[in-house]
C-alpha cells in the first residue's frame, strides 16, 4: 500500500531538513528555519493562465 499524502509530505520535510543540515553544516534549529523559509517560497498552487491561453 502506498503512503498517504501527509506521510509523504512529512518525509519530504524531514529529508529536506537532513540535506540542509548536512550540506550547510548549521545547527538543527537553523536548518529547520531554512526548511521553513524554502517551504514558504514554494507556491501552494500554480498561477492562473492568462485569458489568451484559456479556452472560450
Amino acid at each position: 500500500m502506498y503512503p498517504g499524502v501527509w506521510t509523504t509530505y512529512i518525509f519530504i520535510l524531514f529529508v529536506s531538513w537532513l540535506l540542509i543540515l548536512s550540506i550547510f553544516g548549521c545547527t538543527p534549529g537553523m536548518a529547520w528555519t531554512l526548511v521553513n523559509l524554502g517551504h514558504f517560497a514554494v507556491p501552494g498552487s500554480p498561477p492562473p493562465l492568462p485569458p489568451s491561453l484559456t479556452r472560450p
